[in-house]
């Protein structure tokens, strides 16, 4: 179901980010993952819990939501995509 509504996104190639940004922020925001892309919601700071688990496949989530909607001539530009907050900014400083 994920996989179907990512492909609603048009990858970003390059020429397009204007139109890719609010495709992927408004498929983030459908899924309930913007909130930790822009960074309203944070990791709790006891990673023992279950909030932090739940939290932790958020940001998971939203981290592979940005990517998988990259072309992949352009992951070069993530380097090792580890947040989907410092992807998010690298596209932005990219191609804004």
């Amino acid at each position: 179901m994920a996989e179907a509504k990512m492909s609603m996104v048009v990858p970003l190639n390059g020429t397009n980010y204007s139109t890719w940004k609010v495709q992927c922020k408004v498929a983030l925001v459908k899924e309930g993952l913007w909130n930790v892309v822009i960074e309203m919601e944070v990791a709790p700071t006891d990673n023992t819990t279950q909030e932090y688990a739940n939290f932790m496949v958020r940001y998971n989530r939203a981290l592979a939501t940005i990517v998988l909607t990259v072309d992949p001539a352009l992951l070069y530009l993530l380097g090792e995509p580890d947040s989907s907050v410092t992807v998010w900014e690298k596209l932005a400083s990219q191609f804004q």
